[in-house]
């Protein structure tokens, strides 16, 4: 998360860029940088904590038994491997607790406009 900012930043000024939709983001997994990149976007769209968790836990989902064969070789590449709710919740109450809260995070940290995002989502 940390290390990410100026990415995540960089995200956030293409979503308020106006004329940037429809707009696709992915990845392989949709876990790490793509997944907190997800959870961060309908954070600053209102969306209620317990559903941003809930569509992070969709990965969990959609990668069962993607990783078997390399977890059986390498059990200590479980955790990269994995999607945990404990994984979103850290990051999270890490942004609550050194950030004042997600709201805080998304103006201070990464310049989001909370009020065009929110705009944005209603058109």
């Amino acid at each position: 998360m940390r290390h990410c900012q100026p990415q995540y930043t960089e995200f956030f000024k293409i979503l308020q860029g106006g004329n940037n939709a429809p707009l696709l983001s992915h990845c392989s997994a949709g876990k790490d940088r793509a997944g907190f990149a997800a959870a961060l976007f309908l954070s600053s769209l209102g969306v209620d904590r317990e559903t941003v968790i809930g569509d992070y836990m969709l990965s969990a989902q959609y990668l069962k038994g993607k990783y078997d064969k390399e977890i059986q070789a390498h059990p200590e590449l479980e955790p990269l491997l994995t999607v945990k709710r404990e994984y979103i919740e850290a990051a999270l109450n890490t942004i609550d607790k050194e950030y004042g809260g997600m709201e805080n995070y998304l103006t201070n940290n990464l310049g989001v406009d909370l009020g065009k995002m929110r705009e944005l989502y209603a058109k």
